[in-house]
């Protein structure tokens, strides 16, 4: 029998209620329409599409972090809908980590980066903890941060940072949400560079999402097309032609090849 994936959603939607500028309410926004996506062991999916297209909505509604109208999460095949805080904490959490978009600046500027990285491990199950100091390694640092401030990192020191932590509870999945946005090209590939590796040496299953195509190409194995909240294409990034796209939209993309803004 064929082990289910260890993250799926099914037939997930989410709406938005927008408000005007004074305050009242101006109608309901589809953000996610039935979308369908499944993660299998060790997998590196990416998804593309343009702002709005519900990309981020996606991640947080696989995490639990955007109320959900309907459909389901399932974690190695199991429904998570009505899981207690407990089950979610023990379980849930620990193996499905988030990366989010700037995240250097969701660093406690209260916390040396040390105390950060042991908090976010006692999250993890007993025996799963990474040590602050082979966390930091991981990505890329030595241990001499562990005494520094937020304030004393540059961007990309604080970008390695968040990773370490969103792999503090040696998790199983770890989704990152547009971790390219505002970085120059080299800067990019060097991100690219860091997912790659931590992908291959842990054995870690990605979905990472973007609004560049080109970025995408280079790093994932499976790539999902997203436009009004749908998934309209979903393929091996091998595939990923002109000749075998059914959508024009994705079609589209693959001509201009172009970052999408």
């Amino acid at each position: 029998m064929t082990p289910p994936p260890i993250l799926e959603g099914r037939r997930l939607h989410v709406t938005f209620h927008s408000r005007s500028g004074m305050g009242r309410a101006s109608g309901p926004v589809k953000a996610l329409r039935g979308v369908d996506v499944r993660i299998e062991p060790g997998e590196l999916v990416g998804i593309v599409g343009e702002s709005g297209s519900g990309k981020s909505t996606l991640l947080r509604a696989l995490t639990h972090l955007a109320p959900v109208d309907s459909g389901e999460v399932l974690l190695d095949g199991v429904s998570t809908w009505g899981w207690d805080r407990d089950r979610m904490r023990a379980v849930f959490r620990p193996s499905i980590r988030m990366l989010f978009q700037d995240s250097g600046s969701t660093l406690n500027p209260g916390r040396r980066v040390g105390s950060i990285l042991a908090q976010a491990a006692a999250l993890a199950p007993d025996g799963r903890a990474g040590e602050p100091g082979t966390l930091l390694e991981a990505v890329g640092l030595s241990a001499a941060f562990l005494h520094r401030w937020p304030r004393q990192l540059s961007g990309g020191e604080k970008r390695r940072v968040a990773m370490a932590r969103a792999l503090a509870t040696r998790p199983r999945v770890l989704l990152a949400d547009e971790p390219f946005a505002g970085l120059d090209v080299v800067i990019q590939q060097r991100v690219v560079d860091e997912l790659m590796e931590i992908h291959e040496r842990l054995g870690l299953a990605m979905l990472v999402v973007s609004h560049d195509l080109s970025v995408i190409r280079g790093l994932a194995e499976r790539i999902m097309v997203m436009k009004d909240g749908v998934v309209v294409e979903s393929m091996k990034a091998e595939d990923f032609v002109v000749e075998r796209l059914t959508h024009p939209y994705s079609r589209t993309l693959v001509e201009a090849e172009l970052p999408l803004r």
